[in-house]
């Protein structure tokens, strides 16, 4: 272990044995053209002060457990199906006013409106059951002409969704269709990359003739000559809400009849970030950098994911000093860091969708070594919009009150982790 050449804040530097967090801290250097830690960096170099490993250890949790977010329940499409939070677009229409998180777990979760829509896939809007598109669908007409004529008693404009039970089952009707099976599918969808976060589903893809494409199932006796009738898999997942799509009909003798003008509707999810990408154009990170009582920088060291405790966050910020000289005193004051995320279509947070773990340095434990406890600035969690929010981070120290003492028991900490949730087009990725 080798000392800095600064005869008064001389700091642990154990780069050498592969221990890089607090090395950048203590010198307030960067690590990196954007100045973030090198993903998978471990700061178990916290070890060497009790203050800071102590802080840690001692986290607290602000922010509640990510939900849907409001208006994304017991929706309604326009053709009066029934929209799941599982399908649900209506958070595209919500906007998201800001709010904060700061000791205890935020309100407003959509977990009655799920819980009372669990038991049914039906809902009701001022006492009027709503009725599935299939149940009024006309029986076929007279046959003027081969290919489709109407999808659930519509030529045009239905959105398909995902969604399980009548509600997600399709009457395509039409002449030519043949008495043997064919093929049902869509083309022309908005699809994307499997999920990268934590909860990814990217087994729940559906098979696909091509990437584009999605294929019903047709139900048991559902394929005639005039009606078909068929369903689309509940847990389909990797396509995006998309616009300007084709319907296909397949006989079994090779002819395939188009129907256009439709649209799709994706499920939705929440998904776990385990990660957030470090390029500008997908991440905006303003990470606030102060200076100490000596007039040094302290620059924040920023490592995603999050690795060096146990269990792994999406992300965390590290912020400290310590000194191997007495008497010292370098505090530093808090401030705010502020995250905009360029989430591809569909994509915001989730309801509560950060959790923040912070450092909490006991009154008790500074008292113990005779030190003098103080602290600087608030946590806080503040929402701006569906897709950013700010970190208001405190500083906490412990610094000796005379020239006695052992140096690793003293130095200010800020260290904040955050779980971050998003809700989105399932099975795909965020950026």
């Amino acid at each position: 272990m080798k000392q800095s050449s600064n005869p008064i804040y001389r700091v642990i530097d154990v780069c050498m044995s592969g221990l890089l967090t607090l090395c950048l801290v203590s010198h307030g250097q960067t690590f990196g053209p954007t100045g973030l830690a090198a993903a998978g960096t471990r700061s178990s170099q916290w070890e060497q002060s009790r203050t800071v490993s102590q802080a840690v250890a001692h986290s607290v949790l602000v922010g509640g457990n990510a939900g849907v977010p409001a208006g994304s329940a017991a929706s309604l499409r326009s053709n009066g199906t029934l929209l799941d939070s599982r399908a649900s677009q209506g958070l595209l229409s919500q906007p998201l006013t800001a709010q904060s998180a700061q000791t205890g777990p935020a309100q407003g979760t959509s977990t009655t409106l799920l819980s009372q829509q669990a038991g049914s896939s039906r809902a009701r809007v001022s006492g009027t059951p709503i009725r599935s598109a299939i149940e009024e669908a006309p029986l076929p007409g007279p046959c003027m002409s081969q290919g489709i004529a109407s999808v659930n008693g519509q030529r045009s404009g239905l959105t398909f969704t995902p969604v399980a039970g009548s509600e997600g089952t399709y009457r395509v009707q039409g002449c030519g269709f043949g008495t043997s099976p064919g093929e049902v599918y869509l083309t022309g969808l908005r699809y994307g990359t499997a999920s990268t976060s934590a909860s990814g589903r990217r087994g729940l893809i559906a098979s696909r003739l091509a990437p584009d494409q999605l294929s019903f199932r047709v139900t048991a006796n559902g394929w005639g000559d005039r009606q078909i009738t068929a369903v689309i898999d509940p847990n389909t997942s990797g396509y995006y809400d998309s616009t300007n799509v084709t319907l296909n009909v397949k006989t079994a003798g090779g002819q395939v009849y188009k129907a256009a003008g439709f649209t799709f509707g994706a499920a939705y999810d929440i998904q776990v970030l385990s990660s957030i990408p470090t390029s500008s154009a997908e991440v905006s990170l303003q990470l606030a950098t102060v200076s100490d009582a000596s007039g040094s920088a302290v620059t924040p060291v920023f490592e995603t994911p999050w690795v060096s405790t146990s269990p792994q966050k999406t992300l965390g910020v590290n912020r400290n000093r310590i000194s191997w000289t007495l008497p010292a005193h370098a505090t530093f004051p808090g401030g705010t860091d502020t995250y905009v995320f360029h989430f591809a279509p569909g994509f915001r947070l989730a309801n509560n969708g950060v959790q923040m773990y912070h450092s909490n340095l006991a009154i008790a434990d500074c008292q113990s070594v005779n030190g003098q406890f103080s602290s600087n600035g608030s946590w806080n969690i503040n929402y701006l919009s569906p897709t950013s929010f700010q970190i208001a981070w405190q500083e906490q120290a412990c610094w000796p009150t005379g020239n006695s003492g052992n140096a690793i028991d003293y130095g200010s900490v800020s260290v904040y982790e955050l779980v971050i949730s998003v809700w989105g087009p399932r099975g795909t990725s965020p950026w």
